[in-house]
């Protein structure tokens, strides 16, 4: 199973309308400004996230990163496959390569948001694509929204800098559907009334450049390190098979 590039541009475009996308952001922001460990999500972005996963993750044929797959439960949905099929399209730049054999190259060339090359290494034909290059004269409006941006997820919601009041700590694998159920429950339990900022690092991290947000220095100078210093609390959000407890960075935190 492969991503159908004829279907990503309605995505983006169905995406600024349902998750409110700053405009502003897409248009004009070349680089990530906002400091790492200043970029937090609303409660309320996160429920509307979970919302479009189950609304919309079927819909445009999302698949697993690693096996291919077809994703056929909105409710398992989980981060890995949430970056690969949506955040990680949405916030690159332009000119952005990525080796990925699971794309879907269509009738011209196109594929999601991007442009089509080949490379060969070690005697095996492997697709480049460069996101962010439009595909082509009929290429719907969300596209030139994605064209200069190059950031986090988190940047695309808000356009200033938003300290974390909790930090949260949790595994990439576990549904995104529960991962905000927990959240809501956390909600619930300190009388927050749905507006409490948190920093998940899938959001808060750009994606395209995640070596250079997580720095050579160790994890003391990285942004975990400081979005956690910032923060009044921590939220441990415990998956089903407890595999946030095997988790290097997890333990750290």
């Amino acid at each position: 199973m492969r991503l159908e590039a004829s279907k990503v541009q309605e995505q983006l475009d169905e995406a600024v309308q349902i998750l409110g996308l700053e405009l502003d952001n897409l248009l004009r922001r070349e680089r990530s400004n906002i400091r790492t460990e200043m970029r937090a999500i609303s409660l309320t972005d996160l429920r509307r996230l979970a919302d479009f996963i189950k609304e919309k993750c079927q819909v445009y044929g999302w698949i697993d990163p690693r096996s291919k797959a077809k994703v056929d439960d909105p409710e398992k949905v989980n981060l890995y496959q949430l970056v690969f099929n949506f955040i990680g399209p949405v916030t690159a730049p332009i000119g952005h390569e990525v080796v990925d054999d699971s794309v879907m190259i269509g009738p011209d060339d196109e594929v999601p948001g991007g442009e089509a090359l080949w490379l060969e290494h070690k005697g095996r034909r492997r697709l480049r694509y460069v996101r962010g290059v439009p595909p082509g004269p009929e290429a719907r409006t969300a596209d030139k929204f994605v064209r200069n941006f190059s950031g986090s997820f988190a940047e695309l919601l808000w356009s200033e800098e938003r300290a974390a009041e909790w930090f949260v700590s949790h595994f990439w694998g576990e549904p995104v559907v529960d991962f905000v159920t927990c959240l809501n429950a956390h909600d619930q339990r300190y009388k927050l009334g749905g507006g409490g900022l948190y920093w998940v690092c899938a959001h808060a991290n750009s994606q395209t450049h995640i070596s250079e947000e997580l720095g050579t220095e160790g994890p003391l100078c990285s942004p975990f390190f400081r979005a956690l210093d910032l923060a009044k609390g921590a939220v441990l959000v415990v998956d089903s098979a407890s595999e946030v407890t095997r988790r290097m960075w997890c333990g750290f935190e």
